[in-house]
This record gives C-alpha cells, structure tokens and sequence, in this order.
C-alpha cells in the first residue's frame, strides 16, 4: 500500500506538467477538425489559378531554371518565392494539381492548426495561465476571420507568413529565456537569437507584412 500511495503521489505531483500539452494536443485537433471540410473545396477564380499558373516550380519541378525563376521574379507585383516553393511541394509530396486541390487545402488546414498551438504556447509562456492562454488561443483560432486565409488556397499567404512570424517571435523570446527567467537574463542566447532572424527572413518571403515584427520584438524586449 505504501508503494501505491508513493506512486500515486508522485502522479498527482507530475499531472499539472502534462496539462499544457493536453490542451495544445486538443487545441489542435479541434482547430484541424473545425476547418477540415474545406479539403473539399475547389480553387477560386481570384489568384488561385494565377499562382499555380505561373509558378514554374509547380508546372516544370524543382529544376534550376525554375528555382532562379521563381526567386528572381515577382506574382501579382509581390516578392514572394516561399509561397510558391510551398505550393510546388504540395504538388510533389501531395500530388496537388489545379483539378485535385486538396493537397493545397490540408497544408492550410495544418498550419492554421500549428499555428493556433504556437499561439498557445506564447501566450503561456507570457500568463503562466494554461487555461487563459487556452481561451485566447481558441478565440484567435476560432475566429470567423480566419477562414478566408484557410478555405482559399491563394490565403496560404497569411498562414505560412504567420507560422514563420510566430516561430519568430517564439525564437526570440525563448532566446533570452535560456533556463531562467526573462527578467534574470542579461543576454540573449546567440543560437536561438539567429535562429529567430531565420524564421523572419523566410517569412519575408511568403509575405511582406512581416516587416512589422522587428517593432513587436522591440516590444516584447521592454
């Protein structure tokens, strides 16, 4: 009985520990059940077929010519390259065409998911509240607003750029976080600090808007 008792309690002490990723596992199943009827759906008349028509990525593969095309040229007067590299990978690894768009749909359905769970765990590293970050996560997620940048495939543009923008920003916070509080750090941890430039170039190259997160890390560093 004595052993029982021992385990039991140690259970009980380790459980709060599993809360967060419990609520992240179900945050993200709800969110990827949520949206999954647009795996359904087809391509819109608005930029869907333009994208894929003219990325050359996705008509000719991953030749060299198609490489330097893509990321020596301009869509719908917009620098974006990883956005075309993305859909081009639906196409291989998914067998996404223009007729079978469902490939597309699952890759915006996924990070929508992924993204709602990187949103989670910003906010619990910032309220040390599971549930509150929990609620607003789910708010954001939830939120009628996000369906344009899901259901419509050309909306890869603020998926994408948002799961880049936020391993950012979770980057440079856990930079200068490296085992001990944010107001005990004095320096930020090089690795993860570059690793946060990374992630903002790239997004830079699915959408320009990101521009902005230098001023929200400038932020969070106050």
């Amino acid at each position: 009985m004595k052993l029982i008792t021992n385990s039991s309690l140690k259970t009980i002490k380790c459980s709060p520990k599993l809360v967060p990723v419990t609520l992240a596992i179900l945050l993200f199943s709800l969110v990827f059940t949520l949206f999954s009827p647009s795996l359904r759906y087809g391509l819109m008349d608005l930029d869907d077929h333009t994208y894929l028509s003219e990325n050359r990525l996705f008509t000719e593969g991953f030749s060299p010519a198609a490489v330097r095309s893509v990321f020596s040229s301009t869509q719908l007067g917009m620098y974006i390259p990883l956005l075309d590299v993305s859909f081009a990978a639906d196409a291989a690894l998914m067998g996404a065409t223009a007729s079978t768009p469902a490939g597309f749909h699952f890759t915006n359905v996924l990070l929508h998911a992924l993204n709602s769970v990187l949103l989670f765990l910003l906010l619990l590293a910032f309220c040390q509240k599971p549930w509150r970050a929990l609620f607003f996560a789910a708010l954001w997620a939830f939120h009628p607003l996000r369906v344009e940048s899901v259901a419509w495939v050309s909306g890869r543009k603020d998926v994408l750029s948002g799961f880049l923008g936020l391993l950012c920003i979770g980057a440079y916070v856990w930079s200068w976080t490296p085992g001990k509080s944010r107001r005990s750090a004095t320096r930020p941890a090089f690795g993860l600090y570059a690793v946060s430039i990374l992630f903002f170039t790239l997004g830079l190259l699915t959408k320009s808007s990101l521009t902005s997160v230098p001023l929200s890390l400038l932020l969070l560093s106050f």
